[in-house]
């Protein structure tokens, strides 16, 4: 017997309700999971090779390959006011990236893998903040005057 409601079975007093993910939750989970692979793989060869050191420069480096993974974590474990406050400081970053690729444009030096980064959080900020606001309206009930 059920609290709310006394004729539901004693099983459904157990609260196993399944959560709805939003369409195209399962394909962001995977291209972050892709992404997480080939960002760590690449940080791996980094750090073994010796190229990284506990530098200001070398932990922004870092810091760009991760930020992708930090705004899937923040959606995925629903922080939304962590993430809030994240979206702005990745943008920012989306910023600053942007500014180094078009000072790049020139010398053409780094201009695939800073286009690519770019690009990578950029649309990781977009895909995060779509998602989030999805799993977020998806826990707020609906007003009196939005039911039908």
């Amino acid at each position: 017997m059920d609290e709310r409601n006394p004729y539901a079975a004693p099983a459904a007093s157990l609260g196993t309700s399944r959560r709805v993910n939003p369409p195209g939750y399962g394909l962001y989970l995977g291209l972050n999971l892709l992404y997480a692979l080939l960002a760590l793989g690449c940080l791996a060869i980094l750090l073994l090779g010796g190229r990284i050191a506990l530098e200001g420069a070398h932990l922004l480096v870092v810091g760009i390959f991760l930020a992708p993974l930090v705004s899937c974590l923040l959606v995925v474990g629903e922080y939304p006011r962590l993430f809030a406050r994240w979206r702005w400081l990745q943008g920012l970053l989306c910023a600053v990236l942007l500014l180094f690729c078009l000072q790049d444009l020139a010398r053409l030096a780094l201009l695939g893998i800073g286009v690519f980064m770019t690009l990578v959080n950029l649309f990781s900020l977009l895909a995060s903040g779509h998602f989030q606001r999805l799993r977020q309206a998806a826990h707020t009930p609906l007003g009196p005057h939005e039911r039908m």
